[in-house]
Order: structure tokens, then C-alpha cells, then sequence
């Protein structure tokens, strides 16, 4: 471990290290000359995925964030983690530096996040993006974004996200569900993309003294701020930049990375430039509200931290997990995607043919909308089962655990923070949400009967759809909570 970093579960190969020539130009600019070295060799890679889940590199990929890959090591290594990482309900992030050639197929439908430079985008997608100047046009980013979006979609991932990098010039970020379509915004900015510009350079003169490493820099601060601080996409971007300015004052690589502190400064400098063909100073919208948080307590890294609970369950199949502390009461229960549908029923079970509570729960995206819930076990022996309802084509990862605080101690009681309100038989009551709120627990419970109903949040008919519903012989003795993540900025929640 030196200075926050482990290398714990990177396996040594014997031959002589990858090594980077890096060619210097006039303008302080650079290009790079590869040469693979141990990057290309990786014996027992079955061996380090597989295996004891509690160790090696499947345990640090269900330990992490989210996973960050690039193609200085093989294709079919990338493919391997990507798959593994999949099945754990981890982010995938690609940086597709390292060579000047399209994305291996087998990769498009793992991949949450595409990153490439212009130039890149080109390699990847054989779209040309700069005009006869030689400069990157907008119109031409788009699409190429287009046609990576479309290559993603024929491989089963209709959700992945395209962040191009422009050098000085700042970055540009293409949602989930961006189409191309929609009115563009005062900056020119069409709906789900953001824009970001740079920061003003701290060097005497105002240039780079060394560019290299900053666009490694850009990115690794773009995920451990979207996926480890749990910012939105806008501030993510804001902090990569800050980040990447940073890197392009001090010569060398390694040398060139700066700490969190020099980040939350830079943080309050100005800014200047903008995306290709944007007219006005950087306007970012984000796909997401501004402030939305995902609620980590939720999530499957924490129902099962060494991803030891965490299965894959595919299409028409089920997983099974046992519980006999009886000492215990809740069981908390999380199912996410790469992106794809999630369709779940996610039964208790207290002994042979009683099974008292019933979910089942649709999301249109996993990824954006994971399914959540807690399960109370009355401190008896029991089993959780999950079964996916969907198709083949839609395998999800589940994971179940005791519930830890806060969720072992969470009320399941009325009031909530909103009134409770009652529901008769074939009734229906709707809640508009407050457009500010990252996230939406549901309590649903009887005076001890049956308890059998449908909660549904509506966000529009351009938003993913997530449904839950519940069935419980006891009401009282197994109220329902469930979270709802409503990823827009007007919302209401149904309930009948």
C-alpha cells in the first residue's frame, strides 16, 4: 500500500515491464509510443476471476466502485474483467487509449462508460470528427457518438455513455438515453449532453508544462468522483478538469498527479474554453438533477462488501440465500444491471410451503434504477430467493445480507417525512415528489391483514420505468420498504 494505493491483486508476469516512450513537441503537446512488455502477458487469468471469491481480483472488483479499463493489456483480458464486473453489478469504464483500433466486440454489452479523445472516437467508430481545418466539429463528435451508441445497442446495451475529451478545449459528455434529437439549449448543447470546459493554468505564461498523464488524470478523477463521491455528471466533469489542469503544470507522469486538496482549490479558480462549436461559455446539464446522491446505504457493494453474496442470476433462473441468526430480523436485498432490464421476484421463505412476503419489481434499467428493498425474517431461519423474470438476454446480479446500520435500524413506520395516507381496496393515491430528492423510500403496512399492492413511479414518458409489487399475508408483522430512485426533475410516486 503507498499513499492510498494497493497492489495487492495485480499478478506479476517475468518478462520486462510495458514501457511508454513519450514524444514532446514544441507546444508542450505529446504523443506516445508503446511497447507492451508484461501488459501483454497474463498467464492464469481463469485462475485470478475465479476461484475463492474472498481474495484475488474478483474479490478487489466486488470491493471497488467502479472498474476502469484501457487496451494497453489484451482484449480478451478486458473482456474477462468486464464480464466478471457485469456480474458483480459494478460500472465499467473504458479508456480506449493504447491502441488505434476499433473496441473488441465482446466488450460493447459490459460497458457503462465510453472515453475516448477525438481522435479516438475516430479509431473506434471510423467516423471522421474533424472538419478540413483539421479541428474537431461538433456535428461530426456527434456522430460518431451515433454510431458507437448503435454499435452498443445491436450488442444489447442500449444505456452506455460516451465522454470525449477535447484536450484545453474541455469535455463533452453524451447520456444514457441521448439520441441526437431535442431543442439545444443556449450553448448549443442538445438534451443529456453536458459540456465542460478547462481551468486556467496556475504556470507563468498560462501553458502546460507537460500534458502528459492528464488525460489519464482526467478520467480516473471523472470516476472516483461520479463513482466513489457519488457526484452527478456536471460536477464529476468539473473535478476531472480541475484534476487534469493540475497534471499539465508539473513535468512527468506519476509526478504529475495531485492530491484532493490541490483539486478542491483549483475548484475555486476560473475556467475558459468550451466543447467544438459551442458559442457561449460551458453550460453543463446534467443527465441527472443537480445534488442527486446515490443513497450508498442501499446499494449491493454494501449488502455484500467482498461481493462474496453477490450472483448472477440469468434470465428464467433463480439464486438462493440462506439466514439462521435468530438473533437477526432484517435481511436487505439489492438487484442491479449493466444498463438492461430488470425484472425480479424476490420471495421469503419460513419454512416449507409458507411464504409470507412476495416482490416483484420491474426497472427499465438496473443500472440507473437498482432494486432495493428489506426483507423482515421475524428472527427465524430463513431463505431469500430472487428469480429473474426476464429474458435470457437480461441477466442481472443480486446480492442479500443481514441488514447493517443505518438499514437495521431504519423505522418502517408511519408517519414517514411525508404523511401517511390510507389506501382502500382498489384505491389509488399519488405523491408528487420533491424535484431536489435523490431517492424515495416507500412504507407500505396494514393492521395485520393482507397487504397486497402496487407502487409505481412515473417521471414521463422519456424516463425509465421502475414498478414494484407486494405481497405479504401480515401486514403488520411484514410491512414493505422499498427504494425508488426518481433521476428527474418532476416525479410522482403511485400507490393503489
Amino acid at each position: 500500500m503507498e499513499d492510498g494505493r494497493s497492489s495487492a491483486p495485480v499478478p506479476c508476469a517475468a518478462g520486462p515491464t510495458g514501457t511508454a516512450y513519450i514524444l514532446q513537441f514544441e507546444d508542450n503537446d505529446n504523443a506516445i509510443v508503446l511497447v507492451g512488455g508484461a501488459n501483454q502477458d497474463w498467464p492464469g487469468l481463469a485462475s485470478l476471476l475465479g476461484g475463492n471469491e474472498g481474495s484475488g481480483l474478483r474479490a478487489a472488483i466486488g470491493r471497488s466502485s467502479a472498474v476502469m479499463l484501457q487496451r494497453e493489456v489484451p482484449d480478451h483480458v478486458n473482456v474477462a474483467v468486464a464480464q466478471c464486473a457485469a456480474a458483480l453489478g459494478k460500472d465499467v469504464f473504458m479508456d480506449v487509449g493504447g491502441t488505434d483500433s476499433p473496441l473488441d466486440p465482446a466488450l460493447l454489452p459490459y460497458l457503462g462508460v465510453v472515453a475516448p479523445n477525438e481522435s479516438e472516437l475516430t479509431f473506434i467508430t471510423g467516423v471522421e470528427t474533424k472538419g478540413p481545418d483539421g479541428k474537431p466539429e461538433l456535428q461530426r463528435v456527434r456522430a460518431a457518438v451515433a454510431a458507437l451508441k448503435d454499435s452498443c445497442r445491436a450488442a444489447g446495451n442500449p444505456s452506455v455513455e460516451v465522454l470525449v475529451t477535447f484536450g484545453g478545449e474541455g469535455s463533452l459528455h453524451f447520456g444514457a438515453g441521448w439520441d441526437g434529437a431535442g431543442e439545444a439549449a443556449a450553448d448549443g448543447a442538445l438534451p443529456l449532453e453536458c459540456r465542460m470546459g478547462s481551468f486556467v493554468l496556475g504556470t507563468a505564461d498560462g501553458r502546460p508544462v507537460d500534458t502528459t498523464g492528464a488525460g489519464d488524470c482526467f478520467r480516473g478523477s471523472y470516476v472516483a468522483a461520479r463513482y466513489a463521491d457519488g457526484k452527478g455528471v456536471a460536477e464529476s466533469l468539473r473535478w476531472a478538469a480541475a484534476a487534469a489542469s493540475l497534471a499539465c503544470e508539473v513535468e512527468g507522469a506519476m509526478a504529475s498527479m495531485p492530491d484532493r486538496a490541490s483539486i478542491c482549490e483549483r475548484l475555486e479558480g476560473p475556467m475558459v474554453g468550451a466543447p467544438p462549436a459551442s458559442p457561449g461559455a460551458p453550460a453543463p446539464q446534467a443527465e441527472m438533477p443537480a445534488g442527486l446522491q446515490p443513497a450508498s446505504a442501499w446499494g449491493i457493494g454494501e449488502v455484500s462488501p467482498d461481493a462474496s453474496l453477490v450472483q448472477r442470476v440469468e434470465g428464467k433462473s433463480r439464486k438462493t440465500w440462506r439466514f439462521s441468526d435468530l438473533s437477526r430480523e432484517r435481511v436487505q436485498v439489492a438487484v442491479s444491471s449493466v444498463g438492461r432490464p430488470v425484472h425480479a421476484d424476490i420471495q421469503l421463505w419460513l419454512g416449507p410451503d409458507w411464504t409470507p412476503y412476495t416482490l416483484r419489481a420491474y426497472s427499465e434499467d438496473g443500472k440507473r434504477r437498482p432494486v432495493q428493498t428489506l426483507v423482515g425474517t421475524r428472527c427465524k431461519a430463513a431463505m431469500v430467493e430472487v428469480r429473474n423474470l426476464g429474458e435470457s438476454e437480461f441477466p442481472f446480479a443480486a446480492a442479500a445480507n443481514y441488514a447493517k446500520d443505518p438499514m437495521a435500524s431504519l423505522p418502517i413506520e408511519l408517519p414517514a417525512s411525508t404523511p401517511g395516507e390510507r389506501v382502500d381496496g382498489g384505491a389509488l393515491r399519488s405523491f408528487a415528489l420533491d424535484p431536489a430528492a435523490g431517492q424515495v423510500e416507500v412504507v407500505l403496512l396494514t393492521d395485520g391483514r393482507q397487504l397486497n399492492a402496487r407502487v409505481e413511479l412515473l417521471v414521463g414518458p422519456n424516463n425509465p420505468k421502475q414498478s414494484y409489487e407486494v405481497f405479504t399475508n401480515n401486514g403488520a408483522l411484514h410491512p414493505s420498504l422499498a427504494a425508488c430512485r426518481p433521476l428527474a426533475p418532476c416525479a410522482t410516486l403511485k400507490t393503489a
